[in-house]
């Protein structure tokens, strides 16, 4: 447990790649340390280091596979990959364990549309939107679907209601 927090410590204070050994160390210490592997993973992730994510994400799942947040943050490291199908299927195994998990619901919209289905993406805009009414990213992404659409009026306010959350949007 010292190094996964250790690494969490120098993650915080910016120094990922000490956070990186540290992590690296508890899980030499401990295989089967699946905070360490998410918390790697997480790490791995934000420096872009996607299939090494990935991998990370994989190894918690197999042990814990209702880790919902680790089903999500893999289907956000498959979706910076292209690999849409995949992430689609990510976040739906999120949702299979945590049916209220906005994020879940908005990032597979994210997806949805990138595939085309529109229609889709809306559906899950508005489970997020069911569960977090508050979620600045789901109503932007909304916003963006039902321009697409001609939705105008319906855009305009879902733009609105996003900025009123989030100004620099």
């Amino acid at each position: 447990a010292f190094h996964n927090n250790l690494g969490n410590a120098l993650k915080a204070q910016g120094r990922l790649d000490d956070a990186d050994d540290s992590y690296r160390r508890a899980l030499a210490l401990n295989p089967g340390y699946l905070e360490a592997h998410y918390n790697r993973a997480l790490l791995l992730q934000a420096q872009g280091r996607l299939d090494q994510a990935v991998e990370s994400y994989a190894k918690v799942l197999a042990h814990k596979p209702d880790h919902a947040e680790a089903h999500n943050n893999l289907g956000n490291a498959l979706q910076a990959q292209g690999k849409l199908d995949q992430a689609l299927a990510a976040y739906s195994q999120a949702l299979r364990y945590r049916p209220d998990f906005a994020d879940a619901h908005s990032n597979a919209g994210n997806v949805l549309r990138a595939l085309g289905n529109a229609d889709a993406a809306i559906a899950s805009y508005a489970h997020a939107l069911t569960h977090r009414a508050n979620h600045p990213e789901a109503l932007h992404n909304l916003s963006i679907v039902l321009l697409e659409q001609g939705k105008l009026d319906e855009a305009a306010a879902a733009s609105r209601r996003a900025l009123a959350l989030k100004p620099d949007y």
